[in-house]
């Protein structure tokens, strides 16, 4: 199997996820409002999805360029079908 590529925007939105989560744990202990929980984690949840995103298409691509010798532009809506919920 392929090692997939991480390239710094990647691993920077993935610090990012992290750091939402960290901070998301520190409102549980402070006893925060539920709300304010949700909104938290439906943000951490968005940021996660679009890394997933990111990802997939970044080393989608890079397959198929790689297998087939050559370049694609523009498959959204492939890539959609595969990551949506």
């Amino acid at each position: 199997m392929k090692i997939m590529k991480c390239s710094p925007q990647i691993i920077n939105r993935i610090k990012r996820v992290n750091g939402q989560i960290s901070g998301i744990l520190k409102m549980i202990e402070q006893e925060r409002g539920c709300k304010d929980l949700i909104t938290q984690l439906k943000a951490a949840k968005n940021s996660l999805k679009k890394t997933i995103r990111l990802l997939a298409e970044t080393n989608l691509l890079d397959s198929i360029e790689e297998k087939h010798n050559l370049e694609l532009i523009n498959l959204e809506k492939q890539i959609d079908l595969i990551v949506r919920n």
